[in-house]
């Protein structure tokens, strides 16, 4: 749509999505990671960073409620996109959006970057590469 409204007024831009990717050997390995992240999740920071203007006495129990009534885990993300799952799914969610999303990129972060990299080198590249997004 930012393509069209861009193109519209005679100008091109581009675009990325910002994926924070939770890659676990199998989707329910994935969501156990996410929910160790949500367990140990920096409730005050999340206030610091969604609810600058409360002035209560305790952020802390606001940040665990900002947390709390999220339908999601993006908080925890700082809202980028959790892409939550194993290789298989990962690879299929990626692959959608080169195909038929209109990203021209997607930045990814880790939890954990070093092992998340690594992962998805060996793990969702190969898979990705049979899709033909990478050869």
């Amino acid at each position: 749509m930012v393509k069209q409204l861009a193109a519209g007024k005679g100008r091109t831009v581009r675009t990325q999505a910002h994926v924070t990717l939770v890659q676990g050997e199998t989707d329910e390995d994935a969501q156990r990671i996410v929910q160790d992240l949500l367990e140990g999740a920096d409730v005050e920071a999340i206030c610091n960073v969604y609810d600058t203007w409360y002035e209560g006495p305790d952020r802390r129990a606001r940040g665990a409620e900002i947390l709390a009534q999220s339908p999601t885990p993006r908080p925890v993300f700082y809202h980028a996109y959790p892409l939550i799952g194993g290789p298989e799914t990962i690879a299929g969610f990626i692959a959608d959006m080169a195909v038929n999303g209109d990203f021209d990129g997607i930045l990814f972060s880790f939890p954990d970057y070093i092992q998340g990299l690594t992962r998805f080198k060996e793990q969702v590249m190969p898979l990705l590469e049979q899709h033909g997004l990478r050869g």
